[in-house]
């Protein structure tokens, strides 16, 4: 009888392993997070357009006194710093004849800056490089200003070349915000505070034939709108003529720059929405 009892407690303890939770299969657990990654990727992927080769050589709008960017008091010796809420990193500085000065600044795929350098005798000219290696603007274009939809997050190197004198400079990058709408709506609205005097700049990838409507919740007094076309570089706005609300069926498919400028280098708070119904 104490055999019997034991061997049914026995099988009492075997039946009862049986029924512990199965180990995880990892390649299951593995094909499960790659199908939740790969469906971010696609819904990332829907909201940014190809990345395209934008005729970068395209002059710049035509600038104004309000558009002009003001120099930072101080610097990170070295680097470009944006002020908490701006979108325009400013250095300033002396170049020597032909000698080279480089800054760095940091800035991600998808993402559109805008680089200008002024001298008083504009001889000096601008070198854009990755810290991969890749040139982005060669000095032998002789350029002081340009644009671009850059490929790869990292680190980029904006290099002053002096010319045949010494000269003061002041370079400006915008790093626009990319403008981008929650699933299933039309419109976005950022909130924010114009910094140095400079504009907050932000972009928007739009096809030929749809609406854009923008609107800036300020006085015109304080701040309104430049807008212009990345590829053509043509101005549709301009914030010296008080423009608050904006819109306008679009004449291409391309990157549309959308920027707040602030009216006599003020500090203004400001809303901005941005549609396209």
């Amino acid at each position: 009888m104490g055999k019997i009892s034991l061997l049914l407690v026995l099988m009492l303890l075997l039946a009862a392993c049986g029924s512990a939770a199965p180990t995880p299969d990892s390649n299951a657990l593995f094909t499960v997070v790659a199908s939740t990654l790969a469906a971010v990727s696609s819904e990332t992927a829907a909201s940014v357009p190809p990345t395209e080769a934008p005729p970068t050589e395209t002059p710049e709008p035509e600038a104004t006194a309000t558009e002009t960017p003001a120099p930072t008091p101080t610097q990170e010796e070295g680097r470009i710093n944006l002020a908490t809420g701006a979108t325009t990193g400013v250095v300033t500085g002396r170049v020597e004849a032909n000698q080279r000065v480089s800054f760095r600044a940091g800035a991600a795929a998808n993402q559109v800056i805008i680089a200008n350098l002024f001298t008083p005798a504009s001889t000096a000219i601008l070198e854009i490089k990755g810290a991969d290696g890749s040139t982005l603007l060669a000095d032998s274009l002789r350029y002081n200003s340009y644009r671009t939809l850059l490929t790869k997050t990292q680190d980029y190197e904006f290099t002053v070349i002096g010319g045949n004198s010494a000269q003061d400079f002041t370079l400006s990058v915008a790093f626009a915000v990319p403008v981008s709408f929650a699933s299933g709506t039309s419109s976005a609205t950022y909130t924010g505070k114009t910094v140095g005097g400079n504009p907050v700049t932000y972009t928007i990838y739009a096809t030929a034939g749809q609406h854009l409507s923008v609107s800036v919740n300020t006085n015109a007094s304080d701040a309104a709108l430049t807008i212009w076309g990345f590829n053509t570089g043509e101005p549709y706005a301009r914030a010296q003529n008080g423009v608050t609300n904006f819109n306008l069926n679009l004449p291409a498919t391309q990157y549309y720059i959308i920027e707040v400028v602030p009216q006599g280098g003020r500090t203004v708070d400001y809303t901005l929405t941005v549609s396209i119904p």
